[in-house]
């Protein structure tokens, strides 16, 4: 399995998949690019504070950055979720 979520990650096309596990497999594929980039910039965030000691504007800045990180993990969880439901019994599950 993620031989295959590589594969379609990277834009290639595997004649094996299913037309839903295809789909399934892009959903994650896009869920992880979301969370790598929310984790990037929740820790540009983070290293913004020379001192250790937030300016009241970083600290929203990175409880934003937070929230973001959390909701994109959320969503890959959601999407690895569906897949593994997917593969086990055949069927595609409810968004």
């Amino acid at each position: 399995m993620v031989h295959r979520s590589a594969f379609v990650a990277r834009g290639g096309f595997n004649p094996k998949l299913t037309a839903p596990e295809g789909t399934l497999i892009q959903v994650l594929a896009d869920a992880s690019s979301r969370a790598a980039a929310a984790h990037a910039e929740f820790i540009a965030a983070v290293d913004n504070i020379p001192s250790g000691l937030p300016h009241p504007d970083g600290t929203q800045r990175i409880q934003n950055a937070s929230s973001k990180l959390r909701a994109a993990r959320d969503d890959m969880k959601s999407a690895h979720s569906r897949l593994d439901t997917f593969m086990i019994t055949g069927i595609v599950p409810e968004d």
